[in-house]
């Protein structure tokens, strides 16, 4: 059986009966699975359960129709699967920390969860847990070129595109004085905003003095987790970083804090070919 194609059906059902929902029970049965398996197939591949799926689901349709439309708000909360305006609501405000009114009136940026993507990757077990597969590195400090940077927030899949704008933007103009055989895409806590995370692209420089422009920054040396995917890394950002945190903590292994990063990503020559790259996770030894 190919759990990563059972899961994307159960998410098309989803889909289809947001409003109405589904029973876990219907979804394990057109699996031809139990109950409780199916449950611990889908948390492993999605990082939720089915039920909050769907109640994020629901809120994301409820946040769109309150923005763009000048409906009801019961009326909504019925379309969207609520019996009240009172538990639609208190459900709304636990998701976002607004009242629907004050979404209305304000028209803030939350975050919003799309129809998940289910990423096919390799799982182990581990004392009866699904867990991604990792290697232990001891990493002597890398010195890189810091060449561009955004802050964005993690739970925002729509910035993913920035992102990869930003980057393919950074290879293409340095790329052009040097080749650049490995590319760092590295993670750090935002200093500006504690929600959000300041990503910067950069590179090893072939030689002293090119690029004198640009910043440098020194990758920090001692352990890391490293995790190997074969894939495009836009739009997945979330479900990669849920297997990493996940996997070590598994492992019983402990993060390391303090070095100014959460983690980095490392695209070799391997990434032309078959887009496989590693997430460095610094942990403690």
């Amino acid at each position: 059986m190919n759990y990563f194609d059972t899961i994307r059906e159960s998410i098309a059902v989803i889909e289809s009966r947001l409003p109405e929902g589904v029973a876990v029970g219907e979804l394990a049965d057109r699996c031809h699975m139990s109950r409780y398996y199916y449950q611990r197939i889908f948390k492993a591949l999605t990082g939720l359960n089915v039920k909050e799926y769907i109640d994020q689901r629901r809120m994301a349709e409820a946040a769109r129709l309150i923005r763009e439309t000048d409906r009801r708000m019961l009326d909504i909360a019925l379309d969207c699967g609520y019996g009240s305006h009172e538990a639609f609501t208190r459900k709304f405000k636990t998701c976002y920390g607004i009242t629907p009114e004050a979404c209305r009136r304000e028209c803030p940026d939350l975050p919003i969860r799309m129809p998940l993507q289910v990423v096919e990757r390799e799982f182990v077990h581990h004392h009866k847990e699904l867990m991604v597969p990792f290697r232990s590195e001891r990493l002597t400090s890398v010195r890189i070129l810091r060449g561009r940077s955004r802050s964005f927030h993690p739970d925002r899949e729509e910035e993913q595109d920035l992102l990869t704008e930003m980057v393919t933007g950074l290879a293409m103009d340095y790329g052009r004085r040097q080749e650049i055989t490995v590319l760092y895409n590295v993670s750090c806590p935002d200093p500006n905003n504690g929600s959000c995370v300041l990503y910067y692209s950069g590179f090893e420089p072939a030689e002293d003095g090119l690029f004198a422009e640009l910043e440098k920054f020194v990758l920090p040396a001692g352990d890391y987790a490293v995790f190997r995917y074969t894939m495009d890394l836009k739009g997945k950002h979330r479900t990669v970083i849920r297997d990493m945190f996940r996997s070590v903590l598994l492992a019983g292994i402990r993060l390391r804090d303090g070095d100014g990063i959460h983690f980095f990503e490392r695209y070799g020559s391997e990434y032309k070919h078959d887009r496989t790259f590693e997430m460095w996770l610094p942990v403690q030894s």
